[in-house]
């Protein structure tokens, strides 16, 4: 399973929410203002994200996209009030305090990147949250939403 954020103006997302037809021709708009993939490292990304009242919705937005949700892809969207919100969190975030050793022990017991070292997984924390920190500052200091899709196969079929 892999995870996509896009950031668009919001005059941009309603056109598409209005318009589209399929996610395609959300995810390979020309309108795309900025674009962070994840492929294996969100689920244990998103554990650590879970626990704070703010980080949570990061990479689970709680806005649906569609009104007819399908079962392939999950497309849920953050309103630029909330992307403001965000990234001022992740901006004070110390990346090395928040990614703790001893979570990563849990991550393996919940069977959430077991494939993996520890220090491996320390690694691809360390580098998503500073990609997501670079990449939510882009989105706040634009005034975008940010749209997250999660499917299989993500990058092979829309990119």
């Amino acid at each position: 399973m892999q995870k996509l954020l896009l950031a668009f103006t919001a005059n941009i997302l309603e056109q598409l929410i209005l318009n589209h037809q399929s996610v395609s021709d959300i995810v390979e708009s020309d309108q795309i203002q900025y674009r962070l993939q994840f492929d294996n490292t969100w689920p244990a990304l998103n554990a650590h994200l879970q626990n704070h009242e703010v980080l949570k919705e990061v990479l689970q937005p709680i806005h649906p996209l569609s009104s007819q949700p399908s079962q392939d892809v999950i497309l849920s969207y953050n309103t630029a009030v909330c992307v403001a919100q965000v990234y001022e969190v992740l901006n004070v975030l110390q990346v090395n305090d928040f990614i703790q050793e001893k979570h990563i022990h849990a991550l393996h017991k919940n069977n959430i990147a077991v494939d993996q070292s520890v220090d491996d997984v320390l690694a691809s924390l360390r580098l998503a949250l500073n990609q997501l920190q670079t990449f939510y500052y882009q989105a706040a200091e634009h005034n975008l939403v940010v749209v997250a899709v999660q499917g299989e196969n993500l990058v092979g079929s829309y990119f």
